[in-house]
C-alpha cells in the first residue's frame, strides 16, 4: 500500500510576495497529482490549508472548485486535515461537505489494507468550541474532549498499525527557547493516548508548521511536512510505502524532482 502526503496550499488571490506564492497553487497541485499518478499511489492526504482567504471574498467559490476539480480529475482518492485557514476561507462544513461529503465531523477514521488511519481536527478553542472565520486563532489550536474520547476509542478498537493524520502539530517542539507556537495547545493529552498505543502507532504526520520539523517522542516520530505555499518552484511532499514490517517515507520536492 503506498499513499501521497502534502500540505498548506494556502490557493487565494492574495499577491505573491517573497516567501508564499499563494497564486501558483493549482499548478503545485497539478504537479503533486501527477506525481502521485505516476507512483500509482492508493490515496492521497492534504494535512490541511487547501485554501486561504483572499482579498476578494467573491472569488473564493471558484477557488475552491479549481481545487476540487483538480483532485478530482486526478481519479485518486482524496482525504483531507481540516486547517486553520480553509476555516478562515469557508465555513468547516462547506469544506467537509465539498471534500469528504458525507461527513459531520472534521474527525474520522478509515482503513486501507493492513493499516488504520486516524485523521484529527485541531480548530478548537480552549472551551471546546469549534473555531469559526471571525473567531480562528492559529497559536491557540486545542483538540476537544468529545474528540479525545473518540481518539483513545478508536485506537483501543483496532488492531491495525495506525497513522495519525493532523493540521495542527503534536509534538513537543521548541522555538526559541518557548513552545513552538504551531504546537498544538492541550497536546500533552494527545500525545498520553498515542503513547498508551505506541505499539500500533506508526508515526504522526502533520502540517502547519511550514518549515518542517521531525521529532520522536515515546518511540514515535513526529514528521511535519514542509508548506506547498513556500518558494515560487518548490513542491514538497511525500510518499508513504506501507509493509508488514512497517513504513518507508520518502520526500521529494518535485522542483528539483529529487529525493530529500
Amino acid at each position: 500500500m503506498k499513499f501521497g502526503v502534502f500540505t498548506d496550499l494556502h490557493y487565494s488571490d492574495k499577491e505573491n510576495d517573497a516567501e508564499r506564492f499563494f497564486q501558483n497553487a493549482p499548478e503545485k497541485l497539478k504537479r503533486c497529482t501527477d506525481f502521485f499518478r505516476e507512483e500509482k499511489v492508493d490515496f492521497m492526504i492534504c494535512l490541511g490549508d487547501l485554501l486561504d482567504l483572499g482579498k476578494q471574498k467573491q472569488g473564493q467559490e471558484q477557488r475552491l472548485c479549481d481545487i476540487h476539480r483538480i483532485i478530482k480529475e486526478s481519479g485518486i482518492p482524496f482525504y483531507l486535515c481540516l486547517g486553520n485557514h480553509d476555516i478562515d476561507a469557508f465555513p468547516w462544513q462547506k469544506i467537509l461537505e465539498q471534500f469528504q461529503p458525507g461527513r459531520k465531523n472534521g474527525y474520522y477514521s478509515f482503513d486501507q489494507d493492513r493499516f488504520h488511519f486516524a485523521v484529527l481536527d485541531t480548530n478548537y478553542d480552549i472551551q471546546g468550541k469549534h473555531y469559526l472565520e471571525e473567531t480562528m486563532q492559529w497559536d491557540q489550536l486545542y483538540v476537544n474532549e468529545e474528540q479525545l474520547c473518540w481518539l483513545k476509542k478508536d485506537l483501543a478498537e483496532t488492531e491495525k498499525q495506525t497513522i495519525i493524520l493532523t493540521h495542527g502539530n503534536l509534538d513537543q517542539r521548541r522555538k526559541n527557547g518557548k513552545t513552538d507556537p504551531h504546537v498544538v495547545k492541550n497536546r500533552e493529552a494527545v500525545q498520553r493516548i498515542l503513547s498508551g498505543e505506541r505499539e500500533k502507532v506508526l508515526a504522526v504526520l502533520q502540517g502547519h508548521c511550514h518549515a518542517g520539523a521531525f521529532f520522536i517522542q515515546d518511540g514515535i516520530p513526529y514528521i511535519t511536512l514542509k508548506a506547498l505555499v513556500d518558494g515560487k518552484e518548490n513542491v514538497p511532499l511525500l510518499i508513504v510505502q506501507a509493509e508488514r514490517e512497517g513504513i518507508e517515507i520518502t520526500f521529494y520536492d518535485l522542483a528539483e524532482r529529487s529525493v530529500v
